[in-house]
């Protein structure tokens, strides 16, 4: 219930403790850290800034956008410098900031957030970045003695940064842009391509173009023989000026899958072919044709073939317009 009477000296204690860490670079933390360590960037989710006490890793110097920090003790820190910093992942950070009374460089998490648009997951022994759309880890950490150290961050913002090779950079913008053409990709980037790039095959653009879903597999099967015949006419052929059969038609029985075939030189030849195949079965094997079945083509619609349907009692079935 309250503090202890020794709390406040133990708090003002603490506080004067990391202040002089602060302003003299660290001494405790050098004794106990490595030149290794001491070179190295730290994931810090309490800096507004990224800043670092070595002036060679900006590309060039400027004036700050900022003139002081403010650290954790609430001590006023000088800024002496600021501008760009590259990482050798490639990375290039705008507007950071040239401290040099730090003992350790700090990369920002809400400025790298921001700048390369991810989110970051801290575990107990390291930490990820994500690119928040095409889920990439684009950035990681290790945990050690407390800090988590950067190991890997690599920008993914802007098109020359699309890192990997030309057909994965092919399908990255091929994602981003909304699934455009192979053409229209070629034109955007025309140093992706060479005369060996191969066109991308995606799977969403095929379904996405497709009409209608696939038809199920039916296997079902009359149970007699002639009861349902098939029949499809096929043509013109590419080369048949030696006999001039240009055309053939098909009947097939459902029950045995049997098939018959009639070559013909002209379409209008299917009538007297399926009225002699017709005469054929019932003399032959005793049966009569139950059911026709065929598409919606004129050579089994005509006037002829109609009146034969309905005097000899076959039902036709056609399938559905423009259906396969």
């Amino acid at each position: 219930m309250g503090y202890p009477e020794w709390w406040e000296d133990f708090k003002q204690k603490n506080r004067k403790a990391a202040t002089a860490a602060v302003t003299h670079g660290g001494e405790k933390r050098e004794k106990d850290t490595n030149s290794r360590k001491y070179d190295q960037w730290i994931f810090d989710c309490g800096a507004t800034d990224t800043m670092t006490h070595d002036p060679h890793d900006f590309d060039s110097l400027s004036t700050p956008v900022k003139t002081h920090i403010e650290t954790a003790s609430g001590e006023l820190v000088a800024v002496q410098g600021g501008g760009s910093i590259v990482f050798p992942e490639k990375l290039k950070l705008k507007n950071c900031l040239y401290v040099p009374a730090l003992s350790s460089k700090l990369l920002s998490v809400s400025q790298v957030t921001k700048e390369l648009n991810c989110v970051v997951f801290m575990f107990s022994d390291f930490c990820i970045l994500q690119d928040i759309l095409t889920k990439e880890i684009i950035g990681r950490g290790t945990e050690r003695e407390g800090p988590y150290y950067v190991d890997e961050v690599v920008q993914k913002g802007h098109a020359m940064l699309a890192h990997g090779t030309v057909t994965r950079q092919l399908w990255l913008w091929h994602r981003r842009l909304g699934h455009p053409s192979f053409g229209y990709l070629k034109i955007l980037f025309p140093s992706l391509f060479t005369s060996n790039t191969e066109p991308i095959k995606c799977e969403t653009c095929i379904r996405a173009k497709n009409h209608r879903v696939t038809f199920s597999l039916n296997n079902n099967r009359v149970n007699y023989a002639f009861s349902l015949v098939h029949s499809d006419v096929w043509g013109p052929a590419p080369n048949s000026h030696n006999n001039q059969f240009q055309y053939f038609v098909l009947f097939v029985d459902d029950f045995s899958r049997m098939t018959w075939v009639y070559f013909l030189k002209h379409k209008s030849e299917v009538p007297d072919k399926f009225y002699a195949f017709y005469q054929m079965i019932h003399t032959q094997f005793g049966k009569k044709i139950q059911v026709l079945r065929s598409d919606n083509g004129g050579e089994f619609v005509d006037k002829s073939m109609q009146e034969f349907f309905r005097e000899n009692g076959l039902i036709h079935q056609t399938s559905c317009p423009n259906t396969p």
